[in-house]
């Protein structure tokens, strides 16, 4: 990642997580993030799989790293009604 944009969303951990490999972080909104792919303002984004396929990233973002470098967990939240 040397010397390459990154979109993140504001963490200090993030940062230097990019930092460390030798990018340079970038934070800016979500809703940014397809546009700044489109126009070159970032090189890439530190995202979950679904996010790049919800927001058609694979569009605009010509490769894509599994870096497993960090954890976002999901929990499926229903009711007993719901669930039976």
């Amino acid at each position: 990642l040397k010397g390459k944009k990154l979109r993140i969303q504001s963490s200090k951990v993030l940062e230097e997580q990019v930092r460390s490999v030798g990018g340079l972080p970038q934070v800016m909104a979500f809703s940014e993030v397809y546009q700044a792919l489109q126009t070159g303002v970032v090189d890439g984004t530190e995202n979950p799989i679904s996010n790049l396929y919800t927001q058609k990233m694979h569009e605009v973002q010509k490769h894509l790293t599994l870096t497993e470098h960090g954890y976002l967990g999901y929990a499926v939240i229903v009711n007993k009604k719901f669930w039976d």
